[in-house]
């Protein structure tokens, strides 16, 4: 009997002790549940930043733009009459500078001097001929007068006036023909039509041409011309561009390769836009290039430096300060980071210049000389200021 209720005792004390063990943990859950949460601690990391401060201003626009320099005529160099190149100028080489009238070659000549002294043959025929009528005309109209008969004859042949008309004819043809045979001659010397540098020389000694063969290559020295096209933007900054055609505008003109300078000048402006770049181009020249030291030739890349109107409200930046993917980055009121999308107007040198947004213009704000791209909106920031000249 004992045994029996010592075994009920154990199992009801068991019972028990599980009943408080679920009851303790249901306890300590609520008591964890209702706890409050702790706060985070937020931990803001500060980029340090080079920044300079900027405010709008007034600057004077820069025109930049590239193009090839040209001659101003380039011609493919023919002869005008037929035969074999007796002789060739020291001077007719590729590289040469020679100036206009300058003998460049020449073809065996001795038909085109017999040519001409027949034509002089032929004039003087043509005038002995003419004279000739003339007095048989003259002695036609005596005798017609010594006749008797009254009013002009049936025929003008018998005042001899057909005959006269046909020798001064003569005369005419055979002048003109004297004319084509000194031209042909002068013609059998090969000439520089203008100062031109010799691109090429296609003949050679003992040479044989026809009219209309090429005899060479020539660009004019004179000057040489560029077109540079310009965004709709750029021709906004040129001042006065209705008197660009009639007023000289300055160019400095650059060498992109090796750096080298000339002086040149806006010459005119083309009348259409380019069908491939939908831009209208401005042309630039630099007077007597090949006289220049150094000196200025055709195929020259160039780089065409223009001063335009002042232009209000820009900021002058340092080139760095305009990002990889176009912003500006700046620092805001609540010293953290912001940027904004950003075309330069124009840049000088080193440096660039822009319009801000209209909400960043009534004050000084400090702008990010070095943007990095792993710079994100609301960064916080420690500004540096930096000397960006």
């Amino acid at each position: 009997m004992s045994r029996q209720i010592s075994s009920k005792a154990i199992l009801l004390l068991t019972l028990a002790l599980l009943v408080a063990v679920v009851l303790y943990v249901m306890a300590a859950s609520r008591a964890q549940m209702n706890k409050p949460m702790p706060k985070a601690t937020l931990q803001h990391e500060k980029a340090s930043v080079s920044t300079t401060t900027v405010n709008v201003g007034q600057y004077q626009a820069n025109i930049i733009g590239h193009g090839e320099m040209k001659a101003r005529y380039q011609l493919s160099l023919t002869a005008y009459v037929s035969g074999r190149i007796d002789s060739l100028s020291t001077d007719f080489e590729a590289g040469q500078l020679v100036k206009a009238g300058t003998l460049l070659a020449k073809i065996e000549d001795s038909d085109y001097r017999a040519a001409l002294a027949k034509a002089k043959y032929d004039l003087e025929s043509a005038k002995q001929a003419l004279l000739e009528a003339e007095r048989e005309q003259a002695q036609a109209e005596i005798e017609w007068q010594s006749s008797g008969l009254d009013g002009e004859p049936d025929s003008e042949l018998v005042l001899h006036k057909p005959q006269v008309a046909t020798a001064k004819a003569a005369v005419d043809q055979a002048a003109a023909t004297l004319r084509s045979a000194q031209k042909d001659l002068e013609q059998s010397r090969i000439t520089a039509p203008f100062d031109a540098v010799i691109v090429s020389r296609d003949i050679a000694p003992g040479s044989f041409v026809q009219s209309g063969t090429a005899i060479g290559t020539l660009y004019s020295a004179s000057r040489l011309e560029a077109e540079i096209p310009l965004s709709a933007q750029q021709w906004q900054n040129l001042p006065t561009t209705s008197n660009i055609n009639t007023t000289p505008l300055p160019a400095l003109i650059t060498d992109v390769e090796t750096g080298a300078r000339w002086s040149g000048h806006v010459l005119r402006t083309e009348g259409h836009l380019d069908s491939s770049t939908r831009q209208r181009a401005l042309v630039v020249t630099v007077e007597s290039p090949m006289a220049q030291s150094p000196r200025l030739i055709p195929g020259t890349f160039i780089k065409a430096s223009i001063q335009g109107r002042p232009v209000d409200g820009l900021w002058e930046l340092p080139s760095s300060a305009l990002s990889q993917r176009g912003k500006i980055w700046y620092i805001d009121t609540n010293s953290l980071l912001a940027s904004f999308d950003a075309t330069p107007v124009f840049s000088v040198g080193n440096k660039l210049y822009l319009t801000p947004p209209a909400h960043l213009a009534n004050n000084a704000q400090q702008v990010l000389t070095h943007p990095l791209s792993s710079y994100t909106e609301g960064m916080a920031a420690q500004p540096q200021e930096s000397d960006h000249e």
